[in-house]
């Protein structure tokens, strides 16, 4: 991100990592500010929303631990992800600009070093895939204006950047399946 001139606000529970962050945007074209603040502490919208004040984030990425590690933030990150859905449904149902909803679905992480091949869609089988192609990814759908939906992301055989282009070019969303009538109905009173 940081090399796209883009500045990051990376929010971390331990102000220790702080030096070690701060040091990745030394010689970047982008900014790299650290704020120390444990997610397990949002106990309401307004705590969430005051670290959200805090930031003023353009662009919110989560990634936590495993589901079992973080059970409250992970059932919170899935109805975050399921508003957004809904959000962006009631947003283009009013003719308001796009939302660029996207929640990435990695499966099993390794820590091993990435191989700009990955399989990025719906998941056709449990696999696994490193945490540096999982951030190069982010980057590239994020880097588009015109990607949005829920994508399953595994290594596999298609360069990160084809890859991205099939979704977009297939119109794949992994929210498919999804009680899409329930989610909708969670933004059908807000103000888009």
């Amino acid at each position: 991100m940081i090399e796209r001139s883009w500045s990051v606000v990376s929010v971390v529970r331990d102000a220790r990592q702080s030096t070690r962050i701060r040091a990745l945007g030394n010689g970047q074209k982008g900014t790299v500010e650290v704020i120390a603040y444990d997610l397990s502490d949002v106990k309401s919208v307004h705590d969430a929303q005051s670290l959200l004040v805090r930031a003023k984030p353009s662009v919110v990425v989560f990634a936590a631990a495993e589901k079992s590690s973080y059970p409250d933030t992970w059932q919170a990150k899935l109805e975050a992800d399921e508003y957004l859905v809904a959000l962006a449904e009631a947003r283009a149902r009013r003719g308001g600009p796009p939302f660029q909803a996207i929640s990435l679905r990695p499966t099993w992480l390794t820590n091993a070093r990435g191989t700009r091949h990955v399989q990025l869609g719906k998941a056709g089988c449990v696999g696994q895939v490193t945490r540096e192609d999982v951030a190069a990814v982010a980057v590239s759908l994020l880097s588009r204006d015109d990607t949005r939906g829920w994508f399953d992301l595994f290594q596999g055989p298609d360069e990160i950047e084809k890859a991205v282009d099939k979704v977009v070019r297939d119109g794949i969303n992994c929210v498919d399946g999804e009680d899409l009538d329930r989610i909708y109905q969670l933004a059908s009173t807000d103000e888009v």
